[in-house]
């Protein structure tokens, strides 16, 4: 079977990050895999580019440009693509147009990450109709899923949880401390992602100008994006000084042993890779109660929830980590959770699934 992945490009992002593992996962079966990006490489691009048997690389113009369509459905015929796996709206509309444009069936399998949030009335009127384009439509959450069936009238929607290769998450003891001057007695949390709106971290800010007094409270915020200077300022101003800006990282599993505990201040999201990055490394979690996170945490079990846009909700939960005697057992239920629902291989095998099954 030859697919063809479409994604905007290989931007840093959890979107991005899924499609590499799924792609290197893809490698390992005897399935050829290709890649199709609309707006350049991107910053991750040299992640996939060994692991595929073909890459397009198109630079789309705004507006329809047919010129993009045509060259997707030149490179699904002279490649014999048999399913092409599409990601977020423009991959959808843009390879599903060259799709439907081929003289034979080609299978279109289309996974929505969360973008559908960010779109008003409008715009999710004319997503409703774009995603006829796709045979099978795939959501990363349950949550997602329903909001699908309930708000779009999309009957067939099928969940596939966003997998990591926990390979790549087994690292032994490194510097990170050391590197951002934290004491080996320190109690640390971390958040890592792309710094915008989103990602509520001003409420996370302001629950950890309210921790001032445990002076052995950090947080490491890990990503960059276009709030980063923003952020930075506030907490300047704010004499928040118990919070670190890492920036851009690749070294996420050694971050992650350097942590006590991951905290998600989130006010919108699909399936967030950190919380299943945090499973595979047996960290403990605070996240807020929205998307598919609480298909991966649950309140009391593996982790607390919050609710989002809230401050002291964020700083109560920090200090219930911080006198907690039982995160050894949160991180042992969160290993027990990884490889029934989110490893690589478990989002593979049910990708192919749907590769080949009929609509």
């Amino acid at each position: 079977m030859n697919i063809l992945v479409v994604v905007n490009n290989f931007n840093v992002g959890g979107l991005e990050r899924v499609v590499i593992t799924l792609v290197k996962a893809l490698k390992k079966t005897n399935h050829k895999v290709f890649c199709c990006c609309l707006e350049g490489e991107g910053e991750m691009y040299h992640q996939i580019s060994q692991y595929v048997d073909g890459a397009l690389v198109l630079d789309k113009k705004s507006g329809i440009d047919f010129v993009s369509i045509f060259s997707i459905r030149k490179y699904i015929a002279s490649n014999k693509i048999d399913v092409v796996h599409t990601h977020n709206l423009a991959p959808l509309v843009y390879a599903g147009l060259a799709a439907k444009l081929f003289f034979r069936k080609v299978n279109h399998v289309y996974t929505e990450h969360n973008q559908v949030s960010r779109l008003d009335e409008q715009g999710m009127r004319k997503f409703s109709k774009y995603l006829k384009l796709a045979d099978k439509v795939v959501t990363v959450s349950t949550a997602l899923k329903e909001m699908f069936q309930n708000e779009l009238n999309i009957k067939h929607v099928n969940v596939v949880y966003n997998g990591i290769n926990p390979a790549d998450f087994s690292c032994g003891n490194s510097g990170i401390r050391d590197e951002f001057a934290l004491a080996k007695n320190d109690f640390v949390l971390c958040l890592i992602g792309i710094l915008k709106p989103q990602k509520g971290i001003k409420y996370l800010l302001q629950a950890m100008a309210s921790l001032r007094e445990y002076k052995d409270i950090k947080l490491l915020i890990v990503g960059d994006g276009f709030l980063k200077d923003e952020l930075i300022s506030y907490a300047e101003k704010n004499n928040i000084v118990n919070v670190v800006f890492t920036g851009y990282r690749t070294d996420l599993c050694e971050i992650y042993k350097a942590a006590d505990v991951t905290v998600m201040s989130s006010l919108q999201e699909g399936l967030p890779m950190a919380l299943i990055e945090s499973i595979v490394v047996g960290k403990p979690v605070i996240t807020t109660d929205v998307g598919g996170c609480t298909e991966i945490i649950k309140d009391g079990e593996n982790g607390i929830v919050v609710k989002p846009e809230a401050p002291d909700a964020l700083k109560q939960a920090i200090l219930a980590m911080y006198k907690s005697e039982e995160l050894s057992g949160y991180m042992k239920k969160n290993k027990e959770k990884f490889n029934d629902l989110f490893s690589d291989v478990s989002m593979r095998d049910k990708y192919l699934d749907l590769y080949t099954v009929s609509r």
